[in-house]
């Protein structure tokens, strides 16, 4: 299983500068000793070498804080072994018979290298079921399991998501990074794993969105693509290796189609306007004037206007994380209410606050917006960013202060890890009251009426375990 998954790595990782372009594979026999020879054997070895360090660096969970650092010598190693893949499956066809000094030192490379993608390999333990699956629909669950697992050792910056009713209708990778604090070898690491983990997900490479914050979106940009470069660039040693011996024949025929998904996942991720700031800014501001003014309170419901507007982030924009905040007029117990007032916040980490709530709770719900807006805004860990919805009932919103916020946020995530692609205006389904201290926090089922309301949404498990979660503060 473990040289399935090394062929299968290695069938990827295919060279940027070889995207689209067929190589030709017929043997060209080399004379052992000549100076092509020992040239093409230095850069195999070069190449092994760097492929061993970056497995090193990305293969321990250590490692990460100071993988910026290795960069720099690993590129220096990696040079001498640039565009040596044609030559190499060459001299691997002329001289697979001759076991020379050289040659067995390399082998002996190779199988070091192989040792340790097997270390890598077996950090997780389900991936050979995630291998056995037949399709998207069927390895959709264990796979979201495994990103838990990853995200547990990635420190949040992996997530895989979907639409949460019952199947894959879209395959989405996304990658956040929202810490400006030189945390982004960590997340380009997560892309890394989340790539390699499995065939079948990794077969919508050119579906995967990246997501960068507005300062440091460049900076990401860079950093991914040299990453990824290096990583090709090393990893083509181990494709040669199979081809040696013998290995890469069963695998043969995914190598075109990884050369064409890896060239457009690069070019995603070069392209500078792939993702306009000011486009979506614009966009975005005129959907949500649009659905606030088509459903204005009296004539539409507070619980419709927020289960409106959670559906035009989830399916509109549903590559960013929301923090929707709405409040329900029936609790209130005057008729004097405004039609409503809503306000909009984008933090410079591209997380959007949407408020809407009637006049008498104005004041209480602009502390509250206010706290809200400045945690999301300069909290440097444990962001609101995994978050589609806040809702805090207008009873309980007097308890609510910036540190509840960030406490709760916090503790529920890490009780609760994951990420919410559906939210609408619910007040107990699955319902977190904040009471005097901000860690008393219980979790209770909904009532049979409003369980039937879940299961309209096909979100039949109301408990805090399940994977199908909506945050409700209220």
């Amino acid at each position: 299983m473990n040289l399935i998954f090394i062929s299968l790595l290695a069938s990827m990782f295919c060279s940027l500068e070889g995207a689209g372009k067929s190589k030709s594979k017929t043997p060209v026999h080399l004379k052992a000793g000549s100076a092509d020879t020992i040239a093409i054997l230095d850069k195999i070895k070069q190449g092994a070498i760097a492929t061993t360090e970056i497995l090193n660096a990305i293969g321990s969970i250590n490692a990460t804080g100071s993988f910026s650092k290795k960069i720099t010598t690993i590129s220096g190693k990696i040079a001498p072994f640039l565009g040596a893949v044609g030559p190499l499956i060459a001299f691997a066809s002329a001289l697979i018979q001759n076991e020379t000094k050289e040659m067995t030192e390399i082998r002996n490379l190779f199988q070091s290298v192989e040792k340790r993608f097997n270390e890598v390999y077996n950090q997780f333990e389900d991936t050979r079921t995630i291998i056995q699956k037949t399709s998207l629909e069927e390895m959709y669950s264990p796979y979201e399991n495994r990103i838990i697992s990853v995200h547990a050792i990635y420190s949040r910056y992996i997530n895989a998501s979907g639409r949460y009713d019952g199947f894959l209708s879209r395959d989405l990778f996304l990658l956040e990074h929202n810490d400006g604090n030189a945390k982004i070898e960590e997340a380009v690491m997560a892309m890394y794993y989340g790539m390699t983990s499995s065939p079948y997900f990794g077969m919508n490479i050119p579906m995967t969105v990246l997501d960068y914050t507005n300062n440091h979106r460049r900076r990401m940009q860079n950093t991914a693509a040299m990453v990824n470069m290096l990583m090709l660039k090393g990893l083509q040693v181990i494709y040669a290796y199979n081809n040696m011996t013998d290995r890469g024949n069963e695998n043969a025929h995914l190598e075109k189609f990884w050369i064409s998904n890896i060239d457009k996942m690069n070019k995603k991720i070069l392209d500078a306007d792939n993702i306009s700031l000011s486009r979506f800014d614009s966009q975005y501001k005129k959907d949500i004037d649009e659905i606030m003014t088509d459903n204005a309170y009296p004539d539409v419901p507070n619980t419709v206007l927020g289960d409106k507007l959670i559906n035009l982030l989830k399916e509109k924009y549903d590559w960013l994380d929301w923090v929707v905040v709405t409040f329900r007029y029936q609790y209130m117990k005057t008729k004097d209410m405004c039609p409503g007032v809503y306000q909009k916040f984008v933090s410079p980490d591209r997380n959007a606050l949407v408020v809407h709530f009637p006049k008498e709770e104005r004041p209480v719900l602009n502390t509250l917006k206010g706290a809200i807006q400045n945690y999301i805004s300069n909290a440097e860990q444990d962001r609101l960013s995994y978050l589609n919805m806040v809702y805090v009932a207008p009873q309980y919103s007097h308890l609510v202060s910036a540190s509840m916020v960030k406490e709760e946020i916090s503790s529920f995530y890490q009780r609760l890890p994951g990420m919410v692609r559906y939210g609408c205006d619910l007040p107990a389904a699955l319902a977190f009251k904040i009471k005097a201290d901000p860690h008393e926090v219980s979790a209770y089922r909904a009532t049979n009426e409003q369980h039937v309301f879940y299961k309209d949404m096909e979100l039949n498990d109301t408990s805090p375990s399940t994977q199908r979660r909506i945050y409700v503060i209220g």
